[in-house]
């Protein structure tokens, strides 16, 4: 009863060689659970940032587009006097603030999917707010600056964005008719 004892090298050897082998195997298995690990771990990291980079993106987007929206509601009302010239002024600042920090996501994010469409849009609210600068609302209202370019970014059919919101008809005459 009990254990034997190895009495000869052979014995001793083979028992040795099994216990490194078995260390060696649970070495092994460690260093790749590990690495598994690791590079879940990286990927997961990877697509918290996509997305953070992504809401970022839409939520300043959205607000670039409402401010460049307010900005033009108030130079259209600024020549009936129910909006001041300090509140065009604060409305345009805040449009150009909120198109610099779209920019700024677009500069730090690199290249992803969707940085030729950013790209596109950024260009059609430069687009308006140089219509603005220059007084000339209708012109604003009536590009796809403020009506398409947000279908665009968000993958819709150019063309079809194209054919439905600047079709033949005048917006600005259907809004205040």
């Amino acid at each position: 009863m009990g254990t034997e004892r190895l009495s000869s090298p052979t014995a001793r050897r083979r028992a040795v060689g099994i216990a490194i082998g078995a260390t060696v195997v649970l070495v092994v298995l460690v260093v790749g659970l590990t690495f598994a690990n690791s590079v879940g771990a990286a990927r997961v990291a990877g697509n918290a940032s996509d997305l953070h980079w992504t809401n970022a993106t839409l939520g300043t987007g959205a607000l670039t587009r409402a401010a460049v929206v307010q900005a033009t509601t108030f130079s259209e009302l600024a020549g009936s006097g129910l909006v001041t010239p300090d509140d065009l002024s604060a409305a345009m600042g805040e449009a150009r603030d909120a198109r610099d920090r779209l920019a700024e996501l677009l500069e730090a994010s690199g290249w992803s999917d969707s940085t030729a469409a950013l790209t596109h849009f950024l260009a059609r609210m430069d687009e308006a707010l140089a219509h603005l600068d220059n007084g000339d609302v209708r012109a604003t209202i009536d590009t796809r600056s403020l009506y398409a370019a947000a279908l665009d970014w968000l993958g819709g059919d150019a063309q079809l964005s194209d054919d439905v919101l600047a079709g033949s008809f005048d917006r600005h005459d259907i809004v205040h008719a």
